[in-house]
C-alpha cells in the first residue's frame, strides 16, 4: 500500500464519488481533513493505473473501499494490527470477505444505506427543533450511548471526540429536542460536502419513544436542513428501514462493521 498525500486528494475523491453510497465516510473525511494533517491517514493501491483499494484510519477504525475486493486480506490485517485499530468499516461484501481472517476475537454487524429522497412534511414550522452547540455534546454523547450498538462500538471519550471534531471542522451539525431542560431526541448531519450529506445518530430517549420526537427530527432534517444535496442514512433498525422504504426510499446498498470483542 502507498501512503497518500495531498497531491492525490482530488484523484481519490473523484474515484470515490463514482460509488459514493459504498464509501461515504471515506469521501467525507478526505474531503474535509485532507491528506497532509494528523487527523486521518490514507493508503491506496492501484492496478493497471486505476485505484483498486483505498484505506483510511480515523481514530481506531480502518475504513476500506475496494469495488472488486481486489486486495490481500492478510496485508490488510497486518496494517490493522500495526495501526492498533479496533474496528473495520466497509461495504458488506468486503466485511464478509475479511471476517475469516480476523477470527473469533471479532464480530460482525450489518446495516443498510438509504438514499433519502422523500419524507413527509411533518409540520409547517419546527419551533422546538434546536441546532445543538458544542456545550451540548457531552449530553448528546450520553444519549447516544443508550443505544446498544453505539455502546458496543464506542467508549464515551472516543465518541465525544468524534462528535467534537465535526464541530471543530464545520463538517457536521446536530439537532435536538428538549423536554424539561434535557435533550430527549437527537439527529445530525454527521458530514456534508458540496454534493453529499449523511444523516446519522438519530436517537430518542427510551422514556420518550412513544412520542413524535423522532418523526419531527427526521422530517426537519430531510425537508429543511439538507437543501439540494444528496442525503444518505445508515440504518440497522428494520422498522426504520421499512418506514423509509414505504415512503419511496429503498436501500441502495449494505454496509458492515468488524468490531473487536
Amino acid at each position: 500500500m502507498i501512503k497518500a498525500t495531498e497531491a492525490e486528494k482530488r484523484e481519490i475523491l473523484d474515484f470515490l464519488a463514482g460509488d459514493a453510497a459504498n464509501c461515504l465516510y471515506l469521501y467525507m473525511d478526505i474531503y474535509w481533513y485532507g491528506l497532509d494533517g494528523d487527523i486521518i491517514s490514507v493508503w491506496y493501491e492501484k492496478k493497471d493505473g486505476a485505484f483498486s483499494l483505498i484505506v483510511m484510519k480515523f481514530f481506531s477504525t480502518l475504513q476500506v473501499y475496494s469495488p472488486e475486493n481486489d486486495f490481500d486480506p492478510a496485508a490488510f490485517l497486518e496494517l490493522f494490527r500495526q495501526e492498533n485499530c479496533e474496528r473495520v468499516f466497509s461495504r458488506r461484501a468486503t466485511v464478509e470477505m475479511l471476517a475469516p481472517y480476523f477470527g473469533d476475537g471479532f464480530y460482525c454487524e450489518f446495516g443498510k444505506v438509504i438514499e433519502i429522497k422523500k419524507y413527509r412534511k411533518f409540520l409547517k414550522e419546527y419551533p422546538k427543533v434546536e441546532q445543538a452547540t458544542p456545550a451540548d455534546l457531552p449530553e448528546i454523547t450520553r444519549l447516544l450511548l443508550m443505544d446498544e450498538e453505539n455502546a458496543k462500538s464506542y467508549a464515551y471519550e472516543e465518541l465525544l471526540s468524534s462528535l467534537q471534531s465535526l464541530y471543530d471542522t464545520g463538517m457536521g451539525r446536530s439537532y435536538v429536542l428538549r423536554e424539561d431542560g434535557k435533550i430527549v431526541a437527537h439527529t445530525s448531519i454527521s458530514a456534508e460536502s458540496d454534493i453529499f450529506a449523511i444523516g446519522a445518530y438519530t436517537i430518542v430517549h427510551p422514556g420518550y419513544r412513544d412520542t413524535f420526537c423522532g418523526m419531527i427530527l427526521d422530517s426537519y432534517m430531510c425537508n429543511v436542513a439538507t437543501g439540494e444535496k444528496k442525503l444518505f442514512g445508515f440504518m440497522t433498525d428494520e422498522r426504520r428501514i421499512k418506514m423509509f422504504s414505504a415512503l419511496g426510499n429503498p436501500p441502495v446498498t449494505e454496509y458492515g462493521k468488524l468490531i473487536k470483542k
